[in-house]
């Protein structure tokens, strides 16, 4: 059932795509109940590979749904779904998830206020959670509240979780930048010249796609600041004046911000008058 999809989603057809994920939910959770709920009258849930791999598999559908909703601009109804959700598993963990989605949409509608008061029903999130996705949106929202030493933390916590390139160069460069601002010119270097390294490396093994491209620039950036490196700044230039040629790719907005950064990178090369016209066409 899980590839009833991919015809509709390749002809844009979203409510046929909904209907289908929808549908693939309502059969796991089947599925669920008939295969794994007898196991657990059993054996303590915790020690059920499977109804761990239950958990995971429906909050990936979960996370389908969302992405569809919003292309069908209909995300506001989202809160309702997540909420009929919860009597799907009876878990904690499969509670916990549906808290975040929780968090996660009002994010994504722009509700900062209403997002932090989801997501501070589950407690404090400390260097102990597993749960990537939570440490990641427990950074965009607070991090400005966060104290320096517990925010560094969390960036090695989730560098330590993903396996994700663009986390890895993501993180590493905003560590750069905390310890940079921080005053720590030497903890900036080392920590963005080790990134640099193995993301140098990585590329040379597989191509960066163009998200991943313009975290390495940002990673190009920090670590032409902190050296400082006006070679930094001209490869960072470089790089992103090949990914503004891939309108294909970014929104407006994003195209917007990639030209804003790309301004920032040509300023600090010492290249103004192509600076100027990056910020222009970024506005």
């Amino acid at each position: 059932m899980n590839e009833a999809w991919r015809e509709p989603a390749r002809k844009k057809q979203w409510p046929k795509v909904l209907r289908a994920f929808r549908a693939d939910l309502t059969q796991y959770t089947i599925y669920h109940r008939t295969n794994t709920v007898p196991m657990m009258r059993r054996f303590p849930p915790e020690e059920i590979e499977i109804h761990r791999i239950d958990i995971e598999a429906l909050d990936e559908s979960v996370e389908q749904l969302a992405s569809i909703y919003s292309q069908l601009g209909r995300l506001t109804e989202f809160p309702l779904v997540i909420e009929r959700l919860r009597g799907n598993i009876d878990d904690q963990r499969w509670q916990r998830k549906l808290t975040y989605h929780q968090a996660m949409t009002a994010h994504l509608l722009g509700d900062t206020i209403g997002a932090r008061r989801e997501l501070s029903k589950l407690g404090a999130i400390t260097v102990q959670e597993d749960d990537l996705d939570l440490l990641q949106l427990h950074i965009d929202l607070n991090g400005e509240t966060i104290p320096l030493v517990d925010k560094l933390k969390l960036y090695d916590r989730v560098v330590e979780l993903t396996e994700s390139r663009k986390d890895r160069i993501q993180y590493a460069a905003a560590k750069g930048v905390e310890l940079t601002l921080a005053g720590d010119t030497a903890g900036a270097i080392v920590t963005t010249g080790e990134a640099l390294r193995i993301a140098r490396e990585s590329e040379a093994d597989r191509p960066f796609g163009p998200d991943t491209e313009l975290w390495f620039c940002k990673l190009l950036e920090v670590t032409g600041i902190a050296k400082p490196d006006r070679e930094s700044f001209v490869e960072a230039g470089k790089r992103m004046q090949t990914l503004v040629t891939r309108t294909d790719h970014w929104t407006p907005a994003g195209l917007g911000h990639l030209n804003r950064c790309l301004g920032d990178v040509l300023r600090l090369s010492g290249q103004w008058e192509e600076g100027a016209l990056a910020y222009a066409a970024g506005f």
